[in-house]
């Protein structure tokens, strides 16, 4: 049966605004992840839950989660980040459990930083200020790139055909999963 519903379940989170574990105090380190990982998960379980109960009684639907590359740790600066999307990982797979019987999927799709986003130029920015120099997103795609398995990032195209083929029938047998679509950013 392919899903009569898809809930997509994100939402920009704003815990980079203290990146630097090294260099913030720890009282106020400690306070951010913990403020920003509770209100990510709490935010996600309200909306997904909603979600849920509606594919429940429908008998059928997908529930996708979207997370970034550091829900694998592989960098520094990225703690907080990092923690959110593995409690976000870690939600998708309980949910999964919970609802699976009644024939929702619960699936995670794991991207890396896409070149062509807005959220691309505003990290470059962002990075280039902290930095004291002048913000080249050209510069800043082509570093990400080597970053990756591939040596290529992935566009938002890309990422758009990642989550049209996990919500698909394609991917009925898939729940409880994170598909990693980060160009080898991370591995699994």
């Amino acid at each position: 049966m392919s899903p009569r519903l898809v809930a997509i379940a994100t939402e920009r989170d704003r815990t980079g605004d203290v990146t630097d574990m090294q260099s913030a105090p720890n009282a106020e380190y400690a306070l951010l992840v913990e403020g920003e990982l509770a209100a990510a998960v709490r935010r996600r379980t309200a909306s997904s839950g909603a979600a849920a109960r509606e594919m429940v009684k429908q008998g059928a639907g997908v529930i996708m989660f979207l997370t970034g590359s550091p829900a694998r740790p592989h960098a520094p600066t990225v703690t907080a980040i990092g923690a959110v999307f593995g409690a976000i990982e870690n939600l998708m797979r309980t949910m999964a459990i919970e609802f699976g019987p009644a024939g929702v999927r619960v699936v995670c799709l794991r991207i890396a930083l896409n070149p062509d986003s807005r959220t691309s130029r505003e990290s470059a920015e962002l990075l280039a200020e902290r930095m004291g120099v002048p913000a080249d997103h050209e510069q800043f795609a082509a570093t990400m790139a080597q970053g990756t398995m591939l040596q290529a990032s992935p566009t938002t195209a890309d990422t758009a055909r990642a989550a049209v083929l996990l919500a698909s029938a394609s991917a009925r047998m898939m729940t409880g999963t994170v598909l990693n679509s980060s160009a080898g950013v991370v591995w699994d």
